[in-house]
C-alpha cells in the first residue's frame, strides 16, 4: 500500500497553506540467511509523514514560512518456528525485532528583500526525535532534541551570479 497527497489553499493575496501526506505500508518475506532460508521470515514496514506549511508575503520585501511535520516508521521482522531445528551456530532459535522512529518538526524562516541585489534568510528549527528497538535480546530507547538558528546573507552583483555567505548555530541533547 503506498499513497501520497498534497493539498493547498490560497487565503488571501499574502497567506497560503498547503498539507502534504505520505503513506506507505509493506509487508515482504524475507528468507535472510544462508542457514535457515526460512519463507516464514517476514519483514513488516509502516512509514507516514504529514507536513503543514503556513507561508505568509505580508509586504513585498518579506515571506515567512512555518512548517510543522511529524513522521512515523515501523519495521518489524520476524524468524518465527518452524526455524530449522538444531539450530545452526550462532541462532538460539525464533528471532524478531521491531523498530520504531518518530520525528516531530517546526522549522521557520523568513526571507527579507532589501533590494534586487540583497536577500537576508533569517530561521529556526527545533526536532524532537524519538527511537525504540527491541528484540529479543535487547532494547534501546533514545530520544534527541535539536534546536537549530540559521542566518544567510545572498548577494546578486549581476544576473546568473550570487554569493552567498551563512551560519548556522545547533543545540543537541546528545552531541551538544
Amino acid at each position: 500500500i503506498n499513497f501520497s497527497g498534497h493539498m493547498g489553499y490560497q487565503f488571501n493575496d499574502w497567506l497560503k497553506a498547503s498539507l502534504l501526506t505520505t503513506y506507505l505500508k509493506s509487508e515482504d518475506g524475507s528468507p535472510n540467511d544462508i542457514f535457515t532460508d526460512d519463507p516464514n521470515d517476514s519483514l513488516k514496514n509502516e512509514n507516514y509523514l504529514i507536513g503543514l506549511t503556513l507561508e505568509a508575503d505580508p509586504f513585498d520585501w518579506w515571506n515567512s514560512k512555518v512548517t510543522l511535520s511529524h513522521s512515523h516508521e515501523r519495521g518489524i521482522f520476524d524468524e518465527p518456528v518452524p526455524n530449522p531445528s538444531p539450530f545452526p551456530p550462532f541462532f538460539f532459535g525464533p528471532y524478531s525485532s521491531s523498530t520504531i522512529a518518530e520525528r516531530n518538526r517546526v522549522d521557520f524562516q523568513n526571507i527579507f528583500t532589501l533590494n534586487e541585489k540583497n536577500k537576508i534568510l533569517v530561521g529556526g528549527t527545533y526536532e524532537d526525535d524519538s527511537a525504540s528497538y527491541h528484540d529479543n535480546y535487547s532494547a534501546l530507547d533514545r530520544t534527541i532534541d535539536t534546536r537549530s538558528a540559521y542566518l544567510q546573507y545572498d548577494f546578486s552583483p549581476v544576473k546568473r551570479m550570487t554569493l552567498t555567505a551563512g551560519g548556522r548555530v545547533d543545540d543537541s541533547s546528545a552531541f551538544g
